[in-house]
């Protein structure tokens, strides 16, 4: 079952979900994460998840400053 198939809406329209454009930069990452061992998708994951979690912290952070 996809992530948020639950919360999507069962009103009877039966059309099919949103289509996802990626840039060719997204493409390239597919590409590359696909080759990489089981091993290095797991650290390669937890370094894009860390680093997703340091620039959010530092955005928060700025918009503080400005208050």
């Amino acid at each position: 079952m996809p992530s948020g198939f639950l919360d999507s809406d069962t009103s009877g329209s039966q059309s099919t979900p949103p289509s996802l454009v990626l840039s060719e930069e997204e493409l390239k990452l597919i590409t590359f994460f696909r080759g990489f061992p089981d091993s290095a998708k797991k650290e390669a994951l937890i370094e894009f998840e860390s680093k997703f979690n340091k620039y959010n912290e530092l955005f928060k952070e700025l918009l503080a400053s400005r208050s």
